[in-house]
């Protein structure tokens, strides 16, 4: 295969990973509606029902690794009703591991301020909504899902 059927390849398995996000790589330079500027050779992503500005990267890991920070943000604040600042420390998917630490996401630092920044109802909603995500993705079972996303609340 030449480098640009790899390329391609790639950004469709990045774009099946995602769900409901585009991944495109700028051949030129350009701006996205005069306020996101995307550099000839680097990627970027957006999502169909998000109006707000593609996340770019000169890269695909990078690239992958924001968006799936932005799509936790995302199942926080429609619980929350605001963002929440995680200092890094949000899963890695598919591992559901902490991106920050390396331990089983939600971790120590993760829950502490998820706690302290959220309210009980809210905080209950959001951690349920993603471990029907975590289950999945992370082949846990049950009772182990329960326990790390929803126990120890």
């Amino acid at each position: 295969m030449n480098d640009f059927s790899d390329d391609l390849r790639a950004q469709l398995e990045l774009e099946a990973e995602l769900g409901g996000w585009q991944v495109y790589r700028a051949t030129v330079s350009t701006s996205w509606l005069d306020r996101v500027d995307i550099p000839a050779g680097h990627y970027y992503a957006s999502h169909w029902l998000l109006s707000e500005p593609p996340i770019v990267a000169a890269d695909l890991e990078t690239l992958r690794t924001a968006v799936l920070a932005r799509q936790v943000e995302m199942a926080i604040a429609e619980h929350h009703g605001a963002p929440v600042e995680l200092d890094g420390h949000l899963p890695r998917r598919p591992t559901w591991n902490c991106m920050g630490c390396g331990s089983p996401w939600p971790c120590e630092l993760a829950r502490g301020q998820l706690a302290q920044t959220m309210m009980l109802g809210r905080l209950v909603g959001a951690m349920a909504a993603l471990q029907v995500d975590a289950s999945s993705e992370a082949c846990l079972s049950p009772a182990e899902a329960c326990d790390r996303f929803t126990g120890w609340i």
